[in-house]
């Protein structure tokens, strides 16, 4: 068995040419190549492979097609969008809203509708008798309307002013008449007139008249007590007044007894929401009331000493029978009587007055004898108080020892 040896190294042979060395080192024929240690060369493999890396990157068309996606969402949107708009808008748009009615067809509207004046009963110290007719002026139109419930169909209100006055006041009364225009029409049509609250300013001054006539609330509206003390009097008044108001001074007497009892009012005139007010702002020349003296009481208005005292059997009205009259008082029913005496509150809740003296009351033609009144009205009484009554007599009551009422809630 053979074997073969290699050949010497340093005599290569020449002869077998399928024996030359391959370009990697190794035989390329007959012999099984040799084992060799590869050298590294920087950069001849990691190149390949990152030129191969940037091609993948660069053609991606997934990426491509999520953007042209996204654009071709927002292209849809819009044009949804602007067909919704133009769906809902068409009909609101689709008639033509006529235009407004002419300022000569507003005053038409008002003149067929027979504007009446104002009421102003309400106004105090002021006289509504002589008032102008209605005079209209300032027509304007408004805007024009469709009606939401009624497709094609339009609204416009006209307006104007209602003016009316005398010698003592001015009232500007607004208007407004709505008027349509239908569908199916080409006018304009007016409908009923709404008055406005009136603004009301004064061309004169105060009615003293009506001043005077209402003196006694004025004074209640100072003090409840100067108000009865001049129940009826005599007012003289002292003015000074103009569109602006002014001032008054009321000069009040009144005749008590023998007396006459006078006192100086002084008030401040302006105007308010509801015509003239008049303030009380002080009082002049009245004296203070005396202080009752309870062991001399006053000798009542109306009452006379008795110059024969009658029989007691000339008692008809009713009362005592057992005594007889010291003081005389010949009245009517409502008369105003002044009588002294003591209070006496009863068990039933009811107030007598147990007189000074035994009286005869001559009361509408009828004699009554008595010592006993029975007092109606406001007041506060303590049992045994003495005091000076003064109030409107009458007949009502019911009790057989008092047969006669005092009111004194006579005004």
């Amino acid at each position: 068995m053979s074997s073969s040896r290699p050949a010497p190294a340093d005599r290569p042979s020449s002869a077998n040419p399928a024996m030359t060395d391959s370009p990697m080192g190794g035989s390329s024929v007959g012999n099984p190549p040799q084992e060799t240690t590869p050298i590294p060369v920087m950069g001849a493999v990691t190149a390949p492979v990152a030129y191969q890396q940037q091609s993948q990157k660069k053609h991606k068309p997934g990426f491509s097609i999520l953007v042209l996606g996204i654009i071709l969402c927002f292209i849809a949107l819009a044009a949804l969008a602007a067909v919704l708009v133009f769906a809902f808008m068409r009909p609101f748009s689709s008639v033509d809203a006529p235009a407004p009615p002419q300022i000569s067809q507003v005053e038409k509207a008002f003149s067929d509708a027979k504007v009446k004046a104002p009421d102003l009963s309400s106004f105090m110290y002021i006289k509504i008798d002589g008032m102008s007719e209605p005079e209209l002026s300032n027509y304007k139109t408004g805007n024009v309307t469709e009606d939401p419930s009624a497709k094609g169909s339009f609204h416009c209100d006209g307006t104007a002013d209602s003016t009316v006055e005398n010698e003592y006041v001015k009232a500007v009364t607004p208007l407004t008449v709505k008027m349509t225009h239908a569908a199916n029409s080409e006018e304009w049509v007016a409908g009923g007139v709404d008055e406005g609250a009136p603004s009301v300013s004064p061309t004169g001054p105060a009615d003293m008249e009506a001043i005077q006539a209402n003196m006694q609330n004025i004074l209640k509206g100072y003090d409840q007590d100067l108000a009865n003390q001049f129940v009826d009097c005599e007012v003289r008044p002292e003015a000074s007044l103009n569109t602006q108001g002014g001032t008054i001074i009321f000069n009040l007497s009144k005749v008590v007894g023998e007396e006459t009892k006078t006192c100086a009012v002084s008030a401040d005139v302006t105007w308010g929401n509801n015509g003239w007010d008049i303030k009380v702002t002080g009082v002049d020349g009245l004296e203070a009331p005396a202080e009752e003296q309870p062991a001399e009481p006053e000798e009542p208005q109306e009452v006379e000493v008795v110059e024969e005292a009658p029989a007691p059997s000339e008692n008809q009205g009713g009362g005592t029978t057992e005594i007889y009259p010291t003081m005389l008082l010949e009245c009517w029913s409502g008369d105003l009587v002044r009588i002294p005496g003591t209070i006496q509150v009863q068990d039933n809740g009811s107030v007598l007055l147990r007189t000074d003296d035994v009286i005869r009351v001559v009361f509408n033609g009828m004699n009554y004898i008595t010592t006993y009144f029975e007092l109606t009205g406001s007041g506060s009484w303590q049992n045994g108080q003495h005091v000076i009554v003064e109030g409107a007599i009458s007949a009502t009551g019911t009790n057989p020892i008092a047969p006669l009422v005092i009111n004194l809630n006579y005004i």
